[in-house]
């Protein structure tokens, strides 16, 4: 089963943007080339869920990328994300397919 990397930042920090591979349950890239756009669903320590656009980055090879807004990473501890992709007709797909990727964020000193 093909899993999303587990992300680690520190509480507020911006950089370095999420870089991540979208990969189907066998492992294999995901083709977004021909993907109408793809978005992050963020569920944060404290149970907010803030979703926000991917730059598809590298279509052929599944790589999407995003910048982190200003609160995405204000609360210290472990939460979960998804990639959303929407093909052509409006069809969505989540991507795992079960379970989530990880994101810990530390506290500061």
């Amino acid at each position: 089963m093909a899993r999303l990397p587990t992300l680690r930042y520190k509480r507020n920090a911006r950089m370095p943007a999420v870089r991540v591979q979208v990969l189907a349950e066998d492992g294999s890239a995901v083709d977004l080339s021909t993907a109408s756009s793809a978005s992050l669903s963020l569920r944060k320590p404290d149970a907010t869920v803030i979703t926000g656009a991917l730059t598809i980055e590298a279509g052929a090879q599944g790589w999407v990328t995003r910048e982190w807004g200003a609160s995405d990473l204000s609360v210290a501890g472990v939460g979960a994300y998804e990639i959303d992709v929407t093909w052509p007709g409006a069809l969505a797909e989540t991507f795992p397919k079960k379970g989530y990727g990880e994101i810990w964020i530390e506290a500061d000193l």
